[in-house]
């Protein structure tokens, strides 16, 4: 069996949201069934070696990639946003710089200690 090239289920805009930007809309990848479950599997197949123990997803592209994701490893999921947007009354900062600040909604992750447990 021919191996799916992903790339031809993703559209390209140019110039968008403004000139000199080449966007990259993955509504096309995610319409298609057989697309999607490819890119979840392919994804899964990367990660599983690294058993992560919690999978990040950043909004908001990044909550229909890792969600699916974590459930494809057994894995858990926390969804992290931009600051200023709805936040979880316990959150923490990740990243550095007004840019890449975020906050996890979160109330509780799992962290692993010093003798490898969770």
């Amino acid at each position: 069996m021919t191996r799916m090239d992903l790339k031809q289920h993703i559209r390209s805009i140019s110039d968008f949201p403004k000139p000199g930007i080449l966007f990259y809309d993955i509504s096309t990848l995610l319409a298609h069934p057989e697309a999607w479950q490819t890119t979840v599997r392919r994804l899964a197949e990367a990660l599983r070696p690294y058993e992560p123990d919690l999978l990040v997803g950043i909004e908001s592209r990044g909550f229909l990639v890792a969600a699916p994701l974590a459930y494809q490893l057994s894995r858990g999921f926390a969804m992290v946003r931009k600051q200023g947007k709805r936040q979880h009354p316990k959150h923490v900062n990740v990243g550095q710089g007004p840019d890449a600040e975020r906050r996890v909604l979160s109330s509780s992750i799992p962290t692993r200690t010093s003798d490898g447990g969770l």
